[in-house]
């Protein structure tokens, strides 16, 4: 019997062990842990060799991954990986509207920030800067829709334009991207508002 209780005992030890997850750092130190709680921020977790009563925090800022013992691996918790926005910082677009096409280059210089370069043409060739806002912060690596609101400052002819495009955008995991947004136009000649309607398309890149 008592031989019995001591092959219990290894068995569930045995089992504890193999239960425990994995944190790897990025210094490419490898903690068996339990995972208590994990944050956008940080992560609390235990160990078997330290009390029982002694909570360990590690910053999600320097972790590579994590694997979770009844789950699959997770990729690097940090931001750039969890948001394809900074994952695939920079994008190229083609757009098409009611008379007119353009073609822009932006950037993410944060999750919620990007800066925008665009050209086309409307009767003449016109252009375009500024930056959007995104209302999402962040989503799964599978990618996401994020609404956004920007403001463009831009030049058409010999006058100048001030836009302000609101819409939505969907990145895929892949870094492919497409958006639908309505701009609210006002040109420095014209006392008249307009508004224009484009569908972009276009890749990110790493």
């Amino acid at each position: 019997m008592k031989q019995i209780s001591i092959l219990f005992l290894v068995f569930f030890s045995s089992f504890n062990i193999n239960a425990q997850d994995t944190i790897t750092l990025k210094n490419r130190k490898v903690i068996h842990a339990y995972i208590l709680e994990k944050s956008n921020t940080e992560i609390k977790y235990k160990l078997d060799t330290v009390s029982a009563y002694t909570t360990f925090i590690t910053k999600l800022s320097n972790v590579k991954s994590i694997h979770y013992s009844n789950r699959e691996l997770a990729l690097s918790n940090t931001s750039k990986a969890r948001n394809p926005r900074l994952k695939y910082a920079l994008g190229i677009n083609g757009g098409i509207g009611i008379g007119y096409f353009t073609g822009s280059i932006d950037y993410f210089i944060a999750p919620q920030l990007s800066t925008e370069l665009s050209i086309g043409t409307y009767l003449e060739p016109f252009y375009s800067f500024g930056a959007k806002y995104w209302f999402v912060n962040k989503y799964p690596i599978s990618g996401g829709y994020s609404p956004f609101v920007g403001l463009l400052y831009g030049g058409y002819g010999y006058g100048h334009s001030l836009e302000i495009p609101i819409g939505i955008s969907h990145i895929s995991k892949s870094g492919f991207q497409t958006s639908f947004q309505l701009s609210y136009v006002k040109y420095n000649y014209d006392l008249n508002k307009n508004l224009k309607i484009e569908f972009r398309v276009g890749w990110r890149f790493k």
